[in-house]
């Protein structure tokens, strides 16, 4: 019941990054951690891509911690960061939903033999 919960949680953050709601640093730190968990939900050079980038510091805390005078520079330079990776972590979640897909159908196989 805990790997559900956990499993829909994960698609939850994903569908939220693909939406454009949350940023790709958000993203990669959640699925850091979820990839602790689950190591087989992405394959080892899409697991470190996700651990270097949740090694960023997250918007709002940088937000909270810069001096006014370096704010602007810093969120552009967080910006386009976020822009660097968008791409190649969008492939990396839709190819994470496909492994939950899979597993699902794997499972209702097993339960139907």
């Amino acid at each position: 019941m805990r790997k559900r919960r956990t499993d829909a949680k994960t698609r939850v953050a994903i569908r939220a990054f693909l939406a454009g709601e949350t940023g790709a640093v958000e993203t990669c730190q959640f699925l850091s951690l979820e990839l602790y968990r689950d190591p087989e939900l992405a394959d080892r050079s899409d697991t470190l891509f996700i651990r270097e980038v949740a090694d960023q510091v997250s918007e709002t805390m940088l937000k909270r911690e810069w001096h006014p005078q370096f704010a602007a520079p810093k969120l552009k330079q967080l910006q386009q960061y976020e822009e660097q990776v968008k791409d190649h972590l969008k492939q990396i979640c839709e190819q994470i939903l496909l492994t939950f897909e899979k597993r699902k159908k794997d499972a209702e196989t097993n339960e139907n033999s």
